[in-house]
């Protein structure tokens, strides 16, 4: 149980890492970014993250000039040039692409629904649409292009003062093959020359394999659990501190186990007010986590 993850972790896991190796010494870890159980087709399926997306936390800079606010004309609005540059930013469309994984994923969803379709970067839009619940359907989406979120913006001193300095801070994650340099490229073709982009924080996708004995040994866990039967890999389209363990070379995989029957309003309290669980999932997970112990040591 370690601290700081929210926000990088660097005082945490990371930490650790760098300073007591020693302490994580582990064949696995099990940890969260498992994505939690939806129905489909009037099951409840459940989920084992495998990997999970890139973070490139970016931070954009307008300057201009300052002036009087009662003449706009002698001045440079910096909040007006970092306005239309998140204009531009919020009509991105990012290049769709479908990971194997992905592709497997999403094609074993959509046949609990009855159906078959050939997921391509041309019919997955289509197959995410067949889902009702829509954080479902975004999640899937997120899963198939980089995603670019403004979320901070700070800028101007009062209301008499045009504006001299804008910042914005955008939380992107990238998959597979998209790097640094090709975020920073995006971004510099879609804000314009006028913008300083500065990449704060850069994290690459990670993966654990799910062709491991310690991915098996979690599947049949789950499945004894008293879940459904249905258990799917997935991966996070968020970070998690897996990232730093596997860059350690412990496999990591994320779990989001509740009880069959939850409260499907629960999955929308993340990152909101009150973020919680019912104690019946809970105990569930408690739960989960002994057998497994026991389950991998006994073999």
């Amino acid at each position: 149980a370690t601290a700081d993850e929210e926000v990088g972790g660097e005082l945490g896991v990371q930490f650790l890492l760098k300073n007591h190796q020693e302490l994580l010494k582990a064949d696995f870890a099990v940890n969260e970014g498992g994505e939690e159980p939806i129905i489909i087709g009037g099951k409840q399926v459940n989920f084992v993250q495998v990997g999970e997306k890139g973070t490139c936390w970016t931070r954009l800079v307008a300057k201009g000039t300052s002036c009087h606010g009662s003449v706009p004309a002698l001045g440079d609005n910096a909040v007006v040039k970092m306005s239309r540059a998140l204009e531009r930013l919020s009509s991105y469309k990012p290049p769709i692409l479908i990971l194997p994984e992905i592709k497997e994923l999403i094609s074993q969803l959509v046949r609990l629904l009855g159906l078959e379709m050939d997921i391509t970067p041309e019919t997955v839009d289509q197959a995410v649409d067949l889902f009702q619940d829509k954080a479902f359907s975004a999640y899937l989406n997120a899963l198939t292009r980089m995603t670019v979120s403004p979320n901070s913006v700070h800028g101007g001193l009062k209301t008499n003062i045009v504006p001299d300095y804008c910042e914005a801070d955008v939380d992107i994650r990238v998959l597979p093959g998209q790097n640094k340099e090709f975020v920073f490229g995006e971004l510099r073709r879609l804000v314009g020359d006028q913008i300083e982009i500065d990449i704060a924080l850069y994290h690459q996708p990670t993966f654990s394999p799910s062709s491991s004995i310690f991915y098996k040994t979690i599947v049949e866990t789950v499945k004894d659990s008293g879940s459904d039967n249905t258990v799917l890999s997935c991966l996070s389209s968020g970070a998690t501190d897996s990232r730093y363990l596997r860059q350690h070379g412990i496999p990591s995989y994320g779990l989001g186990l509740m009880v069959a029957g939850f409260d499907q309003d629960l999955r929308k309290t993340v990152h909101g007010v009150n973020e919680r669980i019912d104690i019946a999932s809970l105990k569930l997970k408690a739960d989960f986590l002994v057998q497994l112990a026991r389950r991998y040591l006994k073999d």
